[in-house]
């Protein structure tokens, strides 16, 4: 189901394709137990064991995105692949689900988090029946919650996990 996303180049961010040659760097940042949490996820669910096996879950995670999602999405910088964006869609429901990350944490702070969303957005916008963006933010998750707001996004409920934002396209 993955769409063909082109490569979308930005004032110092490029949207493209994730690949393959992501997934090792995407498996350090998932073996970080403060990223996980940050992510909504539970360390505890699934615990760290070895990077060969952080690296299988990852490889299953991309295999199963790639299936089901309109979307998988690397940010690079000059290059460098920062984080990713997964971008799902349900058949019949015109909402784009957004999941995504910066797990590279120099990139923390940048501005590129916002500039990678905004290029986004911009692209979802020509994706036919989409006409609205959808994230759901952890919880205790304050500093992403400030972040999607400052995007347009409103709060319109409230999970045991998270709490889910809207934005019209």
């Amino acid at each position: 189901m993955t769409s063909v996303l082109p490569i979308i180049d930005g004032k110092w961010v490029r949207l493209r394709p994730l690949v393959q040659a992501d997934l090792a760097r995407r498996a350090v940042w998932t073996a970080d137990e403060e990223l996980t949490r940050l992510m909504g996820a539970d360390p505890a669910e699934e615990p760290f064991v070895s990077m060969d096996d952080q690296l299988r879950r990852v490889r299953e995670w991309f295999d199963d995105r790639s299936l089901h999602a309109l979307a998988l999405i690397a940010v690079d910088v000059g290059g460098v692949y920062i984080g990713d964006i997964d971008v799902h869609v349900e058949p019949g429901r015109p909402v784009a689900e957004i999941s995504g990350f910066l797990g590279d944490r120099s990139s923390w702070g940048q501005g590129y988090g916002t500039e990678a969303m905004t290029l986004l957005l911009e692209w979802l916008r020509s994706v036919p029946a989409i006409t609205t963006a959808q994230v759901q933010v952890a919880n205790h998750n304050v500093r992403s919650q400030r972040f999607v707001e400052k995007l347009g996004f409103r709060q319109t409920n409230q999970t045991m996990t998270g709490k889910v934002y809207n934005r019209p396209l």
